[in-house]
Formats: C-alpha cells, structure tokens, sequence
C-alpha cells in the first residue's frame, strides 16, 4: 500500500514541478492578482520539490527513477531562480 502512494506522490510531483514552470511563464505576460505571483509559484516549487524528495522511496524501476530525478531538477532550479529573482530586485530596487 505505502509503495502504491509512493508511485502516486513521485507522480504529483512532477505534475506539480511543471504547473510551477507554466506559472513562471505566465507571470511574465500577466500581472492580474493583486499578490506577487511568484511568491506562489516559488511555495508551489518548494512544494514539489519536498513530494519529490518523499517520491524517492517509491523507485523500483528505471522509469520511475527517471521521473524522481527529473522532477528534482525541475523544482530545484525553479526555487533557486525564483529566490535569485527575489534577492535582485530587492537589490535593484533599493537603488
């Protein structure tokens, strides 16, 4: 039962990694909520990269590792580039 869950958590967030990715696209052309929207995408990466990590223990096969690695990767880099987004225009706009 545990191994099942495992497979669907690896499966929810590699889904979740790229709405992440499609929400960081989107942002760019669209400024329509009144909150910053890549304060909810970079909570949405963190999100997937966490269910990823816990997606780790349902590996079995090369497939599944493959979607664990890829959906790491994913989530990582958008949490890194959200939060160097985030520190430079802080810094850009004390000038």
């Amino acid at each position: 039962m545990e191994m099942n869950m495992r497979k669907k958590i690896n499966t929810y967030s590699i889904f979740f990694s790229m709405l992440s990715w499609g929400g960081f696209y989107l942002s760019g052309f669209t400024s329509v909520l009144p909150v910053n929207g890549h304060i909810i995408i970079l909570w949405m990466a963190i999100f997937a990269l966490l269910m990823s990590v816990f997606g780790l223990g349902g590996i079995n096969n090369w497939k599944s590792a493959s979607s664990s690695l890829i959906s790491i990767l994913l989530s990582g880099l958008l949490v890194v580039v959200e939060l160097l987004l985030f520190v430079f225009s802080k810094f850009l706009s004390l000038t």
